[in-house]
């Protein structure tokens, strides 16, 4: 069924967009509600004091996160034997993104939707899934290695215990194990071929099924290289870099010294739980985490809460409602 479908497969219901468009308008409104609840005025106090300036540099760097986001699905393509036009690999992305930031498991389901749609382009089935795949535990991994580096900073400050530091180092080496058993996936054939050949035992899949046998062989012949798979962590290291400068701009923005060790911590330990599939758009978890994190460290609790609903306002919700365009677009 395409997302033009004006009907449920049953015929009595929504249809699929318009169940995905009253998911976007609920977790607004359930965002705009919590906002109310923390603090409606203070929120609107916080907009209203920020200095523009820095505030609008931090619209700015969340920009640039948006547009390398495709540069780092472009390495993911190329590195399994694919590639798309770079706009091509925008509309999938910034769809992805606003799916991910408005649906319930919404990271599984974006990335989900980056198969699909990468297949609507013409990408192999077993290809854009190996690509979605490598994505995103490569940019976990980079999350990872900035918060070892905010730890690090910390427990060398005395901020923070040691113990820190040593989870901080322990998710790091699970996730590259991650990205290491994805690589070794990809150089070994009977892995995906066990998987297509349960996926054939459907037969809405037999047909389908053949291509991706092919498909598979192919990426499995042209494996990521380990040069290909530093292009990814490249890609992901600057997406990421311009996430944490938006951060740091939205601190000056509000009239506080960035601190390092807290932007990193808070930030890292903050997007590595929101990864797990929570509530829509990670409602809460991350807002909580990230004030959380920064009281731990020192800072005051009201001033915790006007950095972190600026910072979720421009990082979150102003890129995915510009995503939406994108998530409706017929693909031709």
């Amino acid at each position: 069924m395409t997302t033009d479908d004006a009907e449920s497969p049953s015929g009595g219901g929504p249809s699929p967009r318009r169940w995905l468009m009253i998911s976007i308008g609920s977790v607004v409104l359930l965002y705009a509600v919590g906002v109310v609840v923390v603090g409606g005025d203070d929120a609107l106090e916080a907009f209203g004091e920020a200095a523009w300036p820095p505030l609008v540099g931090a619209i700015l760097m969340q920009a640039v996160v948006v547009f390398t986001w495709p540069l780092m699905h472009r390495a993911s393509l190329r590195a399994v034997g694919e590639d798309l036009a770079y706009s091509k690999v925008l509309q999938v992305s910034m769809s992805a993104f606003t799916v991910s930031r408005t649906a319930p498991a919404g990271g599984p389901v974006g990335g989900a939707l980056a198969v699909e749609r990468l297949s609507q382009f013409g990408v192999p089935g077993p290809a854009a899934t190996a690509s979605v795949a490598l994505t995103g535990p490569v940019t976990m991994t980079t999350v990872a290695g900035l918060l070892v580096v905010g730890a690090g900073i910390a427990v060398a400050t005395g901020d923070l215990p040691d113990g820190v530091l040593g989870i901080a180092v322990a998710a790091m080496i699970l996730l590259l194990g991650v990205v290491g058993g994805i690589l070794a996936a990809l150089r070994t054939p009977s892995i995906g071929e066990r998987v297509i050949d349960r996926l054939a035992r459907v037969r809405r899949l037999r047909r389908a099924a053949k291509g991706w046998r092919s498909s598979w062989a192919e990426v499995t012949e042209h494996a990521p290289s380990l040069g290909q798979t530093a292009g990814i962590f490249l890609w992901s290291t600057v997406k990421w870099s311009a996430d944490v400068a938006s951060l740091t701009l939205v601190f000056i923005a509000v009239g506080q010294t960035p601190r390092p060790s807290v932007i990193l911590v808070g930030f890292g330990a903050t997007q590595l739980l929101a990864a797990i599939p929570t509530t829509p758009g990670s409602i809460g978890v991350v807002e909580g985490g990230l004030v959380g994190a920064f009281t731990a460290m020192g800072m005051a609790s009201g001033v915790a809460v006007t950095i972190v609903i600026l910072y979720r306002t421009v990082e979150s919700w102003l890129p995915a409602t510009a995503g939406i365009p994108a998530l409706f677009k017929k693909v031709e």
